[in-house]
């Protein structure tokens, strides 16, 4: 899906020219003010453009070759249950998949802690790149009201004639920006949701398959993976509260995960 990354990467470029030399330029002008939001801009459009970068470009996570598991159990490779994993193996790549982990049939290999494959970053959302994945999501979203508000204050704040070619790229940009924006916020509000639980996209739609298939009154099927809101915020975005809007990798080696059974104290 390499056209899909041309596409965003080529809407970023039209949004940058737009935004800083028809909108931000003629309307606010160059002294300090004008630097100003410039410096804003670009700052914010370079935190997008690197995070979408991590996310293509990151490995996600492959298991380790030699991994086993704890406690062998045999040929034993059904699927596991929420509450519990036997050990697991891939016949494809012939190897034991540690919990969470999910063979990709795009990309043909087992993927640590796989949420999804994504064809707008040509790569499997895992355990290394679900970070910059959600920061890219969060970042253009913020980026892209942004670009609306330029939009509108040079169309209809301004005092600044604007010529056919500049109106031609301000509408056109405008029309892409507010689908992207509304698709997006829905993608954004979902991953937020799945980072709240510490749930994966697989995981998500898994328990939820269970719970509408359960007998009445039986148990809700749990997911041992939900530390409480702060400690998923602090397992999937960083140690440090410092970092978490920051796009840097966060430790850990995607095969142990802490559990509702072993959380310690944060102190």
């Amino acid at each position: 899906m390499l056209a899909l990354q041309v596409f965003v990467c080529s809407l970023m470029v039209w949004s940058i020219y737009t935004c800083i030399f028809i909108c931000i330029i003629p309307w606010i002008g160059v002294d300090t003010f004008g630097y100003t939001a410039i410096g804003s801009f670009t700052l914010l459009m370079s935190m997008t453009i690197y995070c979408y970068y991590k996310a293509c470009t990151t490995e996600p996570g492959a298991p380790p070759k030699d991994w086993r598991p704890e406690e062998e159990l045999g040929n034993l490779v059904k699927e596991p249950s929420l509450d519990s994993e036997p050990p697991r193996y891939c016949g494809k790549c012939q190897n034991h998949k540690p919990p969470r982990t999910h063979h990709c049939s795009i990309c043909q290999r087992c993927v640590l802690r796989m949420d999804h494959h994504c064809p707008w970053i040509n790569n499997c959302v895992g355990y290394h790149n679900y970070k910059y994945f959600v920061l890219f999501l969060l970042y253009t979203v913020i980026t892209a009201i942004t670009i609306m508000a330029l939009l509108i204050g040079r169309g209809f704040i301004s005092d600044v004639t604007v010529t056919v070619m500049d109106a031609i790229f301000m509408w056109f940009l405008g029309i892409i920006v507010v689908a992207v924006t509304i698709l997006v916020s829905c993608l954004l509000s979902y991953h937020i949701n799945l980072v709240a639980k510490n749930y994966t996209t697989i995981e998500y739609h898994s328990v939820h398959y269970a719970n509408w298939n359960r007998p009445h009154g039986s148990r809700e099927p749990s997911h041992k993976y939900d530390l409480g809101l702060v400690e998923n915020l602090y397992t999937i975005l960083g140690p440090s509260l410092t970092t978490w809007l920051i796009p840097i990798s966060i430790p850990g080696d995607g095969v142990s995960y802490r559990t509702i059974d072993n959380l310690p104290d944060r102190v």
